[in-house]
């Protein structure tokens, strides 16, 4: 009887020691659920403000007057649309469902910003464009860089954003070199 009882306590013992380890192992799957959830989300965010900026750099390429605002925004839509594909492609490598991209996502803010682009006067068109240019740079490096990248658990999405980085912090160089502000990463 002794014998007996001890077994039972043994089986009560390894049961909850199991079910402490299924435990720990789904929250852990939990856990790594809403890491992916969190990275999804971050990409859909990504794609969304790469697609603003693309969106911009669109329009000052039909408007600008100046050939280096035009060549900026050119340089733009090229190196956001690659951006764009190279994201697409990153989502597809991990198996995520693509995160929604293009104007239906756009903020209000935004459409303002875009309808604001379309009609201003041709001699205003380039100041305007650099200045919303420059503040949605500066913000969307800030948020990468502060936000995303400390947040970002896959290796592979850590890498592309670090990566994407230095490609902004080329576009801020290119725009403050276009707008006589001297470029505080080139010593003199």
């Amino acid at each position: 009887m002794r014998y007996h009882c001890q077994i039972n306590l043994f089986a009560v013992a390894l049961l909850f020691t199991l079910g402490g380890i299924s435990h720990s192992l789904l929250a852990k799957s939990g856990e790594a659920a809403t890491t992916q959830a969190d990275d999804w989300s971050i990409m859909a965010a990504f794609l969304q403000e790469n697609q603003f900026d693309v969106d911009m750099a669109t329009i000052a390429v039909k408007r600008s007057a100046g050939k280096d605002v035009k060549d900026l925004a050119e340089m733009i839509v090229h190196d956001h649309t690659q951006i764009g594909h190279r994201a697409e492609a990153l989502q597809a490598t991990l198996g995520w469902k693509q995160a929604s991209q293009g104007s239906a996502a756009v903020p209000p803010a935004r459409e303002r910003v875009l309808a604001e682009l379309q009609v201003t006067a041709p001699h205003d068109f380039d100041d305007l464009y650099l200045q919303h240019e420059r503040d949605f740079s500066k913000g969307f490096v800030h948020v990468v860089k502060t936000q995303w990248l400390p947040t970002v658990q896959h290796p592979q999405f850590k890498a592309f954003l670090t990566d994407v980085i230095k490609q902004l912090d080329e576009h801020m160089a290119h725009m403050s070199h276009i707008e006589g502000i001297p470029d505080p990463l080139q010593r003199h």
